[in-house]
């Protein structure tokens, strides 16, 4: 008995995953795993390798975080993200979310803080819709979706499970992460790119999130495929077999 045939920590395939991905990305030729599992989910656009190769693949994604540190106005940056997320969210919320004091104000309030902590300071002192509003804000700045591939005008967001079923609210968030950025807030990082939101799931155990409307729907299953197609010694290689290891276990 090895520990790899009861390892069912998610990231360790993940990481897999992101070999996958990056295998002869700079090629974008028929053996490219990018290519492999755009073709897998169906768009249109992946046989061409200058597009392929131009790609930028990313792990463990904080892009609110990670804006946020970098802009030099913050003040500003967090006025433009709220005009961004409020109409996002009141729809979410079937708008029982009605003027919520904007970021400018939740500082004057609180004083300097970082916007993750805007939800639990809000609570101290905002009316209800500022508090539902301001925990769905302060949560952009620690959610990090699995995968993020940024390729052809395409922003493409990836939640992974490997043992455990998909989170509805976790979804949710990755979904409106999705859409905040093809909009003015991160315009200057993004474009505007089409978002699209993937879902990584064994066809076995996730049943459910593959009749999710909007959503592609990724399989362990075909990543293992695709794994003893492309890479060297196929069966035989390190990824292909960890692939294998889980769907049997």
């Amino acid at each position: 008995m090895r520990f790899i045939d009861i390892n069912r920590e998610e990231r360790y395939y993940c990481n897999h995953f992101f070999r996958l991905l990056c295998h002869e990305l700079e090629k974008g030729g028929p053996d490219s795993g990018l290519r492999a599992v755009l073709e897998e989910l169906d768009f249109a656009e992946y046989d061409d390798p200058k597009e392929i190769s131009s790609a930028e693949v990313y792990t463990e994604v904080a892009i609110f975080r990670d804006v946020f540190a970098a802009e030099l106005n913050k003040d500003s940056f967090l006025e433009i993200l709220y005009d961004d997320v409020l109409p996002i969210l009141m729809e979410q919320y079937k708008n029982r979310i009605r003027g919520p004091i904007r970021p400018a104000e939740v500082s004057a309030e609180v004083g300097k803080v970082h916007p993750n902590q805007y939800g639990e300071k809000v609570e101290q002192f905002g009316t209800p819709d500022d508090v539902l509003f301001y925990r769905e804000f302060s949560a952009l700045f620690n959610a990090k979706p699995d995968f993020l591939i940024n390729w052809s005008g395409y922003s493409l967001w990836f939640e992974a499970k490997f043992w455990e079923s998909f989170d509805s609210s976790q979804l949710q968030r990755t979904k409106n992460i999705a859409q905040l950025c093809s909009l003015n807030s991160v315009s200057k990082y993004f474009g505007h790119a089409e978002p699209r939101v993937i879902l990584l799931g064994s066809s076995r155990r996730h049943k459910k999130a593959q009749q999710l409307e909007g959503i592609k729907f990724l399989s362990w299953e075909d990543c293992h495929r695709i794994a003893g197609r492309i890479l060297p010694y196929g069966d035989q290689n390190y990824t292909t077999q960890a692939f294998n290891q889980m769907l049997v276990m």
